[in-house]
């Protein structure tokens, strides 16, 4: 079996043009810390944890570095913005973590059970633009063969709904609902919660569909159907 960190530095390493970086070499010296052992919620934190630490230098590696500077009112937002979401927290009695990887960009992080499903969730408050986003992702990544049915039904999916996503990132097999929010006219914990308490309810209401997609645990219809679009376009292609 191989290593779970193996997948996830390979994918770094074609996205960074083949050049090892911080994060990649935080994963290693993880990789050889923990070992095979490792659960999968031990090795999902640990990579959640080096690749956002290390966003910048994953995002802006070889390139210039642009000064972030905030206008007097934007710190004032943030910091009020900032507030609001905290008192949310504590105000839910919840433990979570904070990070600020640019200073127009505050990050609030924790994991929730909903429904009998773990979400790892992320309130991110932003200052250009002013909005907040709210992210529930499931602690289930996809195998990344399964790629082509899992977006199709992300899509089916995302038809129906007028507000908010589902997202699934090929780099790392992340699925993701996200929901993002002006918040240029202010906002406040009661507009958070109701758009929290959404967000949580879609990610949890939808777990069993999309992680049945996320390792091909498919029914009979479904691996017909399957297996006939796939047959129809290489053969399309061949043609």
């Amino acid at each position: 079996m191989a290593n779970p960190f193996d997948p996830v530095m390979e994918r770094l390493l074609v996205i960074n043009g083949g050049k090892e970086n911080d994060v990649i070499a935080r994963l290693k010296a993880k990789q050889q810390e923990l070992g095979d052992s490792a659960t999968e919620e031990d090795v999902a934190k640990v990579m959640e944890s080096c690749i956002g630490d290390g966003l910048e230098t994953l995002i802006g590696d070889g390139n210039e570095k642009k000064e972030i500077v905030l206008t007097p009112e934007q710190q004032a937002y943030m910091k009020r913005g900032s507030a609001i979401v905290e008192s949310f927290m504590k105000d839910n009695d919840w433990h979570y973590s904070t990070r600020q990887i640019r200073p127009d960009v505050n990050i609030f992080e924790m994991g929730l059970l909903s429904q009998g499903v773990n979400l790892n969730i992320r309130i991110v408050v932003e200052a250009d633009p002013e909005i907040c986003r709210i992210e529930a992702k499931y602690q289930v990544a996809a195998d990344e063969i399964y790629a082509y049915p899992l977006c199709k039904e992300i899509a089916r999916i995302n038809y129906s709904k007028r507000f908010g996503v589902f997202k699934y990132d090929e780099r790392d097999g992340e699925v993701v609902y996200e929901y993002s929010f002006p918040t240029g006219h202010g906002f406040d914990k009661d507009n958070l919660n109701a758009y929290f308490r959404a967000v949580v309810h879609t990610a949890s209401s939808n777990f069993k569909t999309l992680s049945r997609y996320c390792v091909g645990n498919f029914n009979g219809s479904e691996v017909n159907e399957i297996l006939n679009k796939i047959n129809a376009l290489v053969s399309d292609i061949n043609a």
